[in-house]
C-alpha cells in the first residue's frame, strides 16, 4: 500500500519490509464539475428531440424499414446440409447408391486368427484404395489415351500417311468389346446388378461405377463415331443388363452424384415400369463391359484388361492389313502348281469308296482345283513378301509379320502308349460275355424278330366283309384281342427256343449255360 504522498509503507501482516515501485500520479477525479464545463458537454439532462405526433406511424408497413442484412442465398439448404459439427460416421451426403455396392470382393474368412487382418477392415481398406485410384491416369501410365480407345470415322480431308508416323498407322475401326477377356471379371453380370439390392428391400437401386462415354450426349447418340466427339470416364449408375446383347444400361450422374429421371425421382429397378421400359434419356447409354468400371472393382485389374484388349486389337488389325497386302499381290509370272501334282490330288480324292461320280461331283472337283491353285499362288506370294519385308525392316516398319510358332519335334515317331495287359483283358471279357459265339447272336436275332411281329399286330379286327350284329362284333373283337394277348406268352418263348437249339452242357461263362439261356430268352 502507498500513502497519500505516494511513498511505500510496511505491511503489518507480513512482518518484513518490502519495497514497491513508485506510482506516478496521472490525474484527479472529482464529482464537482469545473466552471465552464457545461459549454463543452452541452445539454446532458434531456434526451434527444422527438416528434411525438409521428410515433404512431412507425407501426405502419410503409414506414417499416427493410432488413437486408439476412439475405439468404439460393444454395442455402445445400450448405446447411453440408455443415456438421463434430466427427461422425453418418453418411451426410445424399446418394442414390446402396452402401454395399462399394464393397469389393475379398477372399478372407469371417473368423480370423489373432494377429491377422479382420474381414471388415480388409474390405474397408480395399474400398478406400479402389476409390482413390483414377482409371484415366492408370491407362495414361500404360501409354493409352482413353479418348482414342473408341473407333472413329476416317477423316477424308486429312488422311493419315506413312510419313506422319502415327501409331497405329491407320485409324482403328474394330470395336474394343470383340477383344475383351471375361476372365478378368470377378463377378457375373447378375451379381453386379444384384449389388443394388439392399437387405429387406425389393427395389433395386443403381450400382455406382465409371463408364467411357462421350461428353456431348446429343452427338453421342446421333453419331458415336464422329471425329468431333471426345470420350472420357464419367461417373454413372448401372441400371440394368441385357443378356442377349451383353450390354449394361448406364445413367450419367448429376453434379451432386444422383441418378434421377426427368421428374427428379430416383430410378429404381432399372427404370422398368408396368408398361415396359421407357425410351432412353439423353444421359443413358448401353455400353459393353470393357467400357464399364464398377466402384467395387480393382481399377488396376481393369487397366490390365483394357491394355490386353487394346494390344490384341492392334495386332489383329495389323494382321488383317498384312493379309490384304498378300492378297493384292499379282500372281502373273509366279510358279504354278504342276498338273502332275494336281492330277494326283484329284485321283486320291476320287478314290474314296462309295464316291458317286456324277456331274455335280465333277463340278465340285473343278471348284476345289481352282481353290488349290489359288492357295498355291498365294503361298508363293507370301513367301516372297515375307522375304522382302524381313530384308528391309526400316523401309517396311509399318508392316507386322505374323509370329511363327516353333513346331515341337516329337522324341519318338509313334505315339507312346503305357503298358496295358490287352490279352488278359480280352480273355476275361470273352469268358464273361455271351456275344462271342454265333449261336447266341442268332438266337438274339430270332428273339428280336418275334418281338417285331408283336409290334405289327393289331388289337382290333377292322377288316369286316359284311354287316354283323352287335353280339357277333363283340365276339370277333374278343377273339382278336385274345390272340394278340396270348402271342407274347409261352408260345413266343417256345418258338424262339425251337429256332436255335443250344447245348446246355457248357461250362460256366460259356454260351449255353443256364445263366446265358435265361438271359437270351426272357
Amino acid at each position: 500500500m502507498s500513502s497519500d504522498l505516494g511513498q511505500p509503507r510496511k505491511l503489518p501482516l507480513t512482518g518484513t519490509d518490502k519495497k514497491y515501485p513508485l506510482m506516478k500520479q496521472r490525474g484527479f477525479y472529482s464529482d464537482i464539475l469545473s466552471p465552464g464545463s457545461l459549454d463543452k458537454l452541452g445539454e446532458v439532462c434531456h434526451g434527444p428531440c422527438t416528434n411525438l405526433d409521428l410515433l404512431w406511424q412507425a407501426d405502419l408497413d410503409k414506414f417499416t424499414p427493410e432488413v437486408r442484412t439476412f439475405e439468404v442465398s439460393e444454395d442455402f439448404e445445400e450448405r446447411l446440409e453440408r455443415e456438421h459439427i463434430g466427427s461422425t460416421t453418418k453418411l451426410l451426403t445424399q446418394t442414390d447408391f446402396p452402401l454395399q455396392a462399394y464393397e469389393p470382393k475379398v477372399q478372407v474368412p469371417y473368423m480370423v486368427l489373432p494377429g491377422q487382418c479382420p474381414r471388415k477392415i480388409e474390405i474397408e481398406r480395399r474400398k478406400q484404395l479402389y476409390l482413390s485410384l483414377d482409371i484415366e491416369q492408370l491407362l495414361a501410365n500404360e501409354g493409352i489415351d482413353s479418348d482414342k480407345l473408341m473407333p472413329r470415322h476416317p477423316d477424308p480431308r486429312n488422311p493419315q500417311t506413312i510419313e506422319q508416323g502415327h501409331d497405329p498407322l491407320f485409324p482403328i475401326y474394330l470395336p474394343l468389346k470383340v477383344f475383351d477377356n471375361e476372365e478378368f471379371d470377378c463377378r457375373t453380370p447378375i451379381e453386379w446388378i444384384n449389388m443394388g439390392l439392399e437387405p429387406g428391400s425389393q427395389n433395386r437401386k443403381p450400382v455406382p461405377g465409371k463408364a467411357l462415354l462421350p461428353t456431348d450426349d446429343f452427338l453421342g447418340h446421333e453419331d458415336p463415331k464422329s471425329q468431333k466427339l471426345k470420350y472420357k470416364w464419367c461417373n454413372v449408375g448401372v441400371l440394368d443388363y441385357d443378356k442377349e446383347k451383353k450390354l449394361y444400361l448406364v445413367h450419367k450422374t448429376s453434379e451432386g452424384g444422383l441418378v434421377r429421371d426427368e421428374m427428379g425421382k430416383p430410378i429404381l429397378n432399372g427404370g422398368l415400369t408396368p408398361e415396359g421400359r421407357p425410351p432412353l434419356l439423353i444421359c443413358q447409354y448401353w455400353v459393353p463391359r470393357i467400357q464399364l468400371l464398377f466402384c467395387a472393382e480393382d481399377p488396376r485389374v481393369f487397366t490390365r484388361r483394357v491394355v490386353e484388349a487394346s494390344a490384341l486389337r492392334k495386332n489383329t488389325e495389323a494382321l488383317l492389313l498384312y493379309n490384304l497386302y498378300v492378297d493384292c499381290m499379282p500372281s502373273e509370272g509366279q510358279r504354278l502348281v504342276s498338273e502332275q501334282s494336281l492330277s494326283k490330288i484329284k485321283q486320291w480324292a476320287m478314290s474314296t469308296p462309295r464316291m458317286r461320280k456324277g456331274p455335280s461331283v465333277l463340278e465340285h472337283l473343278s471348284n476345289l482345283s481352282r481353290e488349290v491353285s489359288l492357295d498355291y499362288e498365294r503361298s508363293m506370294n507370301k513367301i516372297n513378301f515375307d522375304k522382302i519385308v524381313s530384308s528391309k525392316p526400316e523401309t517396311f516398319s509399318y508392316v507386322t509379320l505374323p509370329t511363327k510358332e516353333e513346331e515341337k519335334v516329337p522324341k519318338q515317331g509313334l505315339v507312346s502308349v503305357p503298358k496295358y495287359p490287352f490279352l488278359e483283358q480280352k480273355a476275361d471279357f470273352t469268358f464273361v460275355s455271351l456275344l462271342t459265339r454265333p449261336e447266341v447272336i442268332t438266337a438274339l436275332s430270332k428273339v428280336r424278330a418275334e418281338c417285331n411281329k408283336v409290334t405289327t399286330m393289331s388289337l382290333f379286327h377292322s377288316s369286316l366283309s359284311k354287316y354283323s350284329r352287335l353280339e357277333e362284333f363283340e365276339q370277333i373283337q374278343s377273339q382278336t384281342f385274345s390272340q394278340v394277348r396270348g402271342h407274347p406268352g409261352d408260345g413266343r418263348r417256345q418258338r424262339a427256343r425251337a429256332s436255335e437249339p443250344l447245348d446246355t452242357d457248357r461250362g460256366p461263362g460259356k454260351p449255353g449255360s443256364p445263366s446265358a439261356e435265361s438271359s437270351c430268352f426272357p
